[in-house]
């Protein structure tokens, strides 16, 4: 997948900013913060049309900290994981607009100068909610009358939902922050993860006979609370069961929040290696221990614990699905 980076001061050589423009796009329009599933769902009604029609599949977004997110509001993941998403789930260009150069354009212009010639969108795709332009005083019906008006064409995807209520963002960081990674996993479409390349602590892990991978959090980013959690590691192309604390150690003395990870069965050293953290069910709270033997009953409590939700929930399959 190409990302493009892209603000109005760029429109001047069209073919050269958007590479696919002779041949014409679809194009699938949101901030998808999360690329929840129903982000997903839109992108799928892209990727059909996009090979039904034989034309690139482009996602059209704004960075993770972008201003049409609340003051305030953690965004779910960065930008840099949310290409990786949108790569994986089939986009052939993600376009990442400016937003401050966008802000004083008018819905028309936006629909008219950027998408359908600028872009040469022969189709949009969006979800019900969407808004554009100046005051967000474009919808998605102004959209479609735009691009019909133009002879091409829209798709608008209605609201999705999951028990009953709609699908977003807003619910997977209650999700989150309850400590609720199952119904987080739901609404996301894969369990939530943090990434990052491991790193060396203060070595206690190891002498005790339990070594773990250090990797520090990102505070521009949501992240769980703190506790212990049942997780999963993917490493490479494999995918390994483990037991993730999130917190500050505070047996051996108070540290930045982190986490730390004990891949269960795995040996070898992985330090300042890539890795993915998958939570996938919380465990218990994060807590002082009187002695390092408490601290080591306490964790071997909590590898038993965790190995049987992970096979309950087996594990291999949903690691494969992460592959």
């Amino acid at each position: 997948m190409q990302t493009i980076y892209y603000s109005l001061t760029d429109s001047i050589d069209k073919n050269r900013i958007f590479p696919f423009r002779e041949r014409g796009c679809i194009v699938v329009l949101g901030l998808f913060d999360g690329v929840h599933i129903a982000h997903r769902e839109l992108i799928s009604v892209g990727k059909r049309l996009a090979l039904e029609k034989g034309l690139p599949l482009v996602i059209f977004t704004f960075s993770a900290d972008s201003p049409m997110l609340k003051p305030g509001t953690e965004r779910i993941y960065t930008d840099k994981e949310k290409l990786s998403l949108l790569a994986q789930c089939g986009a052939d260009f993600t376009v990442i607009s400016d937003f401050e150069s966008l802000r004083s354009t008018s819905g028309g212009d936006f629909a008219k100068k950027i998408l359908i010639d600028g872009m040469n969108a022969r189709h949009f795709v969006c979800g019900y909610n969407f808004r554009y332009g100046r005051n967000a005083e474009g919808d998605s019906e102004s959209l479609l009358s735009t691009f019909l008006g133009e002879s091409r064409c829209g798709t608008v995807v209605e609201e999705i939902k999951y028990k009953g209520e709609a699908v977003s963002s807003t619910r997977i960081r209650e999700a989150i922050a309850s400590n609720d990674m199952k119904e987080a996993a739901a609404l996301l479409g894969l369990p939530y993860f943090i990434c990052g390349r491991t790193g060396h602590g203060v070595g206690l892990g190891r002498q005790m006979g339990i070594p773990t991978v250090n990797i520090d959090l990102n505070a521009d980013r949501s992240s769980p609370r703190r506790g212990v959690y049942a997780s999963l590691v993917k490493l490479g192309g494999e995918v390994y069961p483990a037991l993730t604390n999130v917190g500050t150690c505070p047996t051996f003395g108070e540290r930045d929040v982190h986490t730390e990870t004990f891949i269960l069965d795995f040996e070898g050293d992985i330090y300042g290696e890539k890795i993915t953290v998958y939570f996938i069910d919380y465990l218990r709270d994060e807590k002082k221990f009187s002695s390092e033997k408490e601290l080591i009953m306490q964790i071997m409590i909590d590898k038993n614990n965790a190995i049987r939700i992970l096979e309950d929930l087996k594990w291999q399959e949903i690691g494969q699905s992460l592959q």
